[in-house]
């Protein structure tokens, strides 16, 4: 009987942390069954902010696909407030969003102090802003058009120097 109780119990566990988060290259549409629409919406920069289960979540889609994902913990008390996320919630976060891919963790050589990772195949990248508190998961195609978007502005500020 308790092995029972016990197995519900990780069960239970698994189906509640599978509908929390939101997955890389779900749809809009998947993202809003899952939390029953959005906060806010930052049209400028196309990100859809929603929470759930005390994280507040903020949503960037590419061709109506997920392609990045930010997970920040809100202090009850006060939601402007974030908590440090547990490693037990970030491997959670991250086993979900990999879709049976495994992170590696990504050595920084002491040059930054977050925590990185990318999958095996290097088609997902994630990182943990440690004085920040939050994790961001994206594909590889979003930190491509962000660093071309980046390299893009320093461009135009180096025009006519």
């Amino acid at each position: 009987m308790k092995i029972k109780i016990l197995l519900l119990i990780i069960l239970s566990t698994i189906i509640f942390q599978q509908q929390l988060f939101s997955r890389i290259d779900e749809t809009r549409e998947q993202c809003v069954r899952r939390y029953g629409g959005n906060v806010n919406y930052d049209e400028e920069n196309n990100l859809f902010q929603y929470e759930k289960g005390g994280f507040f979540i903020v949503i960037h889609y590419f061709k109506n696909k997920v392609d990045a994902i930010t997970y920040m913990k809100l202090y009850e008390e006060d939601e402007s407030i974030t908590l440090p996320i547990t490693d037990n919630e970030i491997d959670n976060i991250l086993e979900v969003n990999g879709k049976k891919r495994i992170w590696k963790v990504v050595d920084t050589k002491g040059v930054s102090k977050n925590k990185l990772w990318k999958t095996m195949e290097g088609d997902y990248y994630a990182s943990y802003k440690l004085n920040e508190n939050f994790l961001v998961i994206s594909t590889k195609a979003y930190a491509a058009r962000r660093k071309m978007k980046k390299e893009a502005k320093e461009d135009d500020r180096m025009k006519g120097l």
